[in-house]
């Protein structure tokens, strides 16, 4: 499974939520309509809540995303000794352990930039699963791994 499956597929729940509430409101809303408005309410209805589930999806990943940036950014900013800066303060001996692994801080902060491109592009680009999977092969090369 890849390593981004659990957060996809959070954000594919959030995005089935937000569609079938967007449907059901609008449906209870159409029955009172006549046939021919109920009926074309309805299409509008299953329309719009397809583009209601895209957009949670997308503030789901976007916000996953963000902390794996700022996990990359606090990892850079143990490895270079300034701890102060760190946003994870909870998670620390974690981070230090990830910082200890990096032969250079500048991979991680090369991790951030994939990450924030990544963010981006999901708003631009409809195939979140090619996207991720790009990110992690990107994240892959970038901190020195192995597949």
């Amino acid at each position: 499974m890849p390593p981004w499956r659990t957060m996809a597929d959070a954000a594919i729940q959030r995005g089935k939520a937000a569609e079938a509430a967007h449907v059901e409101a609008a449906t209870a809303a159409a029955e009172q309509l006549p046939d021919r408005e109920r009926k074309r309410a309805e299409r509008e209805a299953r329309e719009d809540g397809r583009r209601a589930a895209r957009r949670e999806r997308t503030i789901a990943l976007d916000l996953a995303l963000r902390v794996c940036g700022l996990w990359f950014r606090d990892v850079a900013s143990l490895a270079i000794g300034a701890a102060e800066h760190v946003h994870h303060v909870d998670r620390v001996d974690a981070l230090r352990e990830d910082a200890a692994r990096l032969p250079d801080p500048h991979r991680a902060l090369r991790c951030v930039e994939l990450v924030d491109e990544t963010r981006r592009s999901l708003t631009l680009n409809a195939s979140e699963e090619l996207q991720l999977d790009a990110l992690c092969v990107r994240l892959q090369a970038a901190l020195g791994a192995r597949r």
